[in-house]
């Protein structure tokens, strides 16, 4: 058909319905007036692949062709011959057959159009090929006999019935032939008729090949288990108390097993073809109306009943149409508003709604001369190419890039004297104590570098613990003696303030609550301002004359 634009609004619609309608094996599209890849998108009709061909620095032209999924089909050329004249080719395997679609917009490249045409028809072995080509058949001009020597010449035949009233355009003043269907096959017959049409001013064609053999019912076997029966065995097989299996796991497993092995069976699902969405026999009806209406009104159009019962069907159909596409997708996603998942599932299939297919693995693996088509040996062969490929692909790599260590081992020592925290002796702190100043007040710190450090498995926050206390006080008790301890509420996270120095024997409060370190620090003249602790209890003998990291 030629369309004179796709993305119309409303056409591809109504074209969709049709096509839903008639399940054609194939439709062929021209002047579809596709400007780039954004649009093909939104031009998808349910259980059919569109392949195209459009223009990409000017408007108009293009070609298009939709192919049932039931059929196996592929792209197989696609040209544009200076952004105006369009060939499409696409393969039938089951058939054998090439489906050709081709454009050529005007006669001001005739010689240019006929020796690239001549060339895609040497090629076609077994081809129909559809199009617009813009030669009237019923003239008799010299470009329109070129026309049909280049098709004899390459052996194929016009299918079109050359006479006015198959005309395939049609003015008030002008009939015309400028959409053929030709092709090379010697050995069948065809039925061929025109179809009138309001979606543009070219009339549509039905083309069938008799005794073509429609696709089968894909069906796909699978292995279940059966429950009754597998429960049946379970009885007959572990009936017994006594039953040695039920103490020796192995025999168990064993018995479990074979009954499994028992049950299953073997069933046959058939792939049925998605479900069609917002298309329905109503809007069908009222397409097939009015076009009844239209070809009433082109036989006699002075009848200004007819016109107005005619536009108004037409605005029926166009309006019926958004309104139910409206309603389809809205109830649809409101139904999976909660449901991200399905909602994109939903978007995929309604953008590319195909059969699901579940043998979507290769038909065939050639390994060293060797064709392998069972399934089960396919699935082997790639385990064993994907599990050795590495240590393959490894032993490749040269030894003068295996013997450089420079990646593998630092150049700079890592200096690790801070790795292991070593408590210091009491001969160790009883020196330091003694070469201190007694009139003075003395800060320690500890410091994290990474702000944690973990004591009995838990978690400790610090930045810096500054621990002020007087000399006297150490003095006062025998340092082999001493222990620091530092006590929080366990409840609570805080900040640690005022330290508890608890020597051995000395206990002022068993639990105190520590609440921060500014006024130690501010004391001291340096230190931070605060520092927290979390949920726990630190206890530590800490003795040093300069500041102490903690890796």
């Amino acid at each position: 058909m030629n369309a004179r634009s796709l993305v119309k609004q409303g056409k591809f619609d109504e074209i969709n319905c049709i096509t839903v309608s008639l399940e054609p094996h194939v439709v062929i599209v021209t002047e579809t007036w596709i400007k780039n890849d954004s649009e093909l998108q939104l031009l998808q009709i349910q259980n059919y692949t569109h392949y195209y061909s459009h223009r990409k620095y000017r408007k108009g032209g293009g070609v298009s062709i939709f192919a049932r999924n039931d059929l196996e089909h592929n792209l197989i050329e696609e040209q544009c011959i200076d952004d105006d004249i369009h060939f499409l080719w696409i393969y039938l395997s089951r058939q054998q057959l090439d489906i050709g679609a081709v454009y050529n917009p005007n006669k001001n490249k005739v010689d240019t159009f006929l020796q690239a045409f001549s060339m895609h028809l040497e090629k076609r072995k077994r081809a129909v090929v559809v199009g617009d080509f813009n030669f009237d058949l019923l003239a008799s001009d010299r470009d329109t006999h070129k026309y049909k020597d280049t098709l004899k010449e390459s052996g194929f035949r016009l299918i079109n019935k050359i006479n006015r009233k198959h005309c395939t355009r049609e003015t008030e003043t002008t009939k015309s032939i400028i959409d053929h269907v030709s092709t090379n096959l010697k050995d069948n017959n065809f039925n061929f008729c025109i179809i009138e049409s309001v979606l543009s001013d070219h009339k549509q064609i039905y083309f069938e090949i008799e005794n073509f053999q429609p696709a089968p019912i894909k069906k796909v076997k699978y292995t279940t288990i059966n429950y009754n029966k597998l429960y049946e065995y379970l009885n007959h097989t572990i009936s017994s108390k006594e039953d040695e299996s039920i103490d020796n796991y192995s025999i168990l497993e064993q018995k479990i097993t074979n009954c499994i092995s028992k049950s299953k069976v073997i069933r046959t699902k058939i792939l049925n073809p998605p479900q069609s969405d917002w298309i329905n026999k109503e809007i069908i009806d009222d397409i097939n109306y009015r076009n009844l209406l239209w070809h009433s009104f082109k036989n006699n159009t002075s009848d200004k009943v007819l016109e107005d019962k005619f536009k108004a069907s037409r605005a029926k159909v166009h309006k019926k149409i958004q309104e139910t596409k409206k309603t389809y997708y809205y109830n649809y996603f409101q139904k999976h508003m909660k449901s991200p998942r399905s909602m994109w599932q939903g978007i995929n299939n309604l953008a590319r709604n195909k059969i699901s297919d579940a043998d979507n693995g290769p038909k065939k693996l050639i390994i060293d001369s060797n064709t392998i088509t069972e399934d089960k040996e396919i699935c082997e062969s790639f385990n064993n190419y994907f599990s050795s490929i590495g240590e393959a692909l490894a032993n490749k790599i040269p030894n003068k890039y295996l013997a450089s260590q420079s990646l593998l081992t630092p150049i700079i020592p890592i200096s690790r004297n801070l790795s292991n925290f070593e408590p210091a002796t009491t001969d160790e702190i009883t020196n330091i104590i003694n070469d201190l100043d007694p009139n003075k007040r003395l800060n320690f710190w500890i410091k994290c570098n990474e702000n944690y450090y973990f004591i009995g498995g838990i978690k400790i926050i610090v930045t810096y613990i500054a621990l002020n206390f007087s000399l006297r006080a150490i003095r006062s008790y025998n340092a082999r003696r001493f222990t620091l301890l530092f006590c929080m509420n366990v409840n609570e996270c805080g900040f640690i303030c005022n330290p508890v120095l608890l020597p051995d024997g000395l206990f002022v409060e068993k639990n105190a609550t520590a609440r921060g370190v500014g006024d130690a620090g501010r004391r001291g003249g340096e230190g931070p301002s605060g520092s927290q602790l979390c949920k726990c209890h630190v206890v530590g003998v800490v003795a040093s004359r300069a500041p102490c990291e903690v890796a």
